[in-house]
């Protein structure tokens, strides 16, 4: 989705040329010929100036300061907060998903590790059945709803 100033807010205002897209989770503004690209979670911290005839947005853009977005539609700004909104969601279930793929991955992990031990331990290369069935019983179960539910 894309979003410019209003042509009022350019020819009463003199409104810098702007543009603003956003595309899943990043989002990215061409001003004064300079291009800025971040995360949309950037815009949760955005300030709002809502005037009579147009909205006027400051976004804090990490390693780059505030850039003001002057003139921009009531209805534009509407539908950028319902799109930041939606793009914030989906870059929380991101960082969920990757917390728990990290969370699973160290538990397969200590598990393999206890694994290679015994393996490595046995002098005449075979691994008793009580081993295996301990490996078998120790093996992490990991929760595929939350995989659905994502």
């Amino acid at each position: 989705m894309t979003w410019k100033p209003s042509f009022w807010a350019r020819l009463f205002r003199r409104a810098d040329s702007w543009e603003l897209e956003i595309d899943r989770i990043w989002f990215q503004i061409s001003i004064q010929r300079t291009t800025l690209a971040a995360s949309v979670e950037a815009t949760r911290r955005m300030e709002v100036e809502r005037g009579w005839l147009w909205t006027t947005v400051v976004i804090a853009i990490p390693g780059n300061g505030d850039v003001e977005l002057c003139g921009m539609r009531h209805r534009d700004f509407d539908e950028l907060r319902q799109l930041s909104a939606l793009a914030n969601a989906e870059l929380d279930r991101l960082n969920q998903l990757g917390r728990w793929y990290e969370q699973a991955g160290a538990t397969i992990r200590l598990w393999w590790d206890d694994v290679r031990a015994d393996w490595i331990a046995p002098q005449h290369r075979w691994i008793p059945l009580e081993t295996l069935r301990g490996w078998q019983h120790a093996k992490p179960v990991l929760d595929p709803g939350f995989l659905v539910g994502a």
